[in-house]
């Protein structure tokens, strides 16, 4: 939840050259996680605080206030990659 303002913020926009970014963020359902692989698990435990909505919306607000704060212009796309239920 840090990545927006570390990296694309602080390190991908400069000032002299651009002051726009995207933030495309790919999501997974929980349920499309291996829950017998140990790395996915740790993983899957910090990823899935929130649904596709709820993680949108906090997103958007961090772009907004980061826009507001640091004089740029940030755009969220989150990608719902779930997998389709099976019947």
């Amino acid at each position: 939840m840090t990545a927006m303002s570390d990296q694309l913020v602080d390190q991908y926009l400069k000032p002299d050259v651009t002051d726009q970014g995207i933030y495309l963020v790919w999501w997974f359902a929980e349920r499309d996680w291996d829950a017998h692989d140990d790395n996915q698990r740790r993983r899957r435990a910090r990823a899935t605080r929130t649904n596709v909505t709820e993680l949108e919306e906090l997103l958007a607000k961090q772009a907004a206030d980061l826009s507001r704060d640091r004089s740029v212009a940030l755009t969220v796309v989150v990608i719902d990659g779930s997998l389709p239920e099976a019947n």
